[in-house]
């Protein structure tokens, strides 16, 4: 029997989705109207989901031994890594 999926899990993995349905909205654009549409429409999503999961890693354990994400400079780094279209 499969495990359940976690509720926390779907929803994050929902809201890439619709980023992702969003990007495939704007391929083909030129890239002006590619970044007018990402500041307008993913912007908001990405920060809401930003928000989303940096209240989750809130409730984690505080142990060093849980391995937090954006806790090495290495997931920073990837954190900040977005296009400089979405800053």
């Amino acid at each position: 029997m499969a495990e359940e999926i976690s509720p926390n899990a779907l929803e994050v993995v929902n809201r890439f989705d619709a980023i992702f349905a969003l990007e495939r909205e704007i391929n083909g654009q030129s890239a002006a109207a590619r970044c007018a549409a990402r500041q307008q429409r993913v912007r908001p999503m990405i920060e809401d989901l930003h928000n989303r999961l940096r209240a989750e890693r809130a409730g984690m354990s505080k142990s060093p031994l849980a391995g937090r994400p954006g806790s090495s400079p290495d997931h920073r780094a990837a954190a900040n890594a977005l296009p400089s279209c979405i800053p």
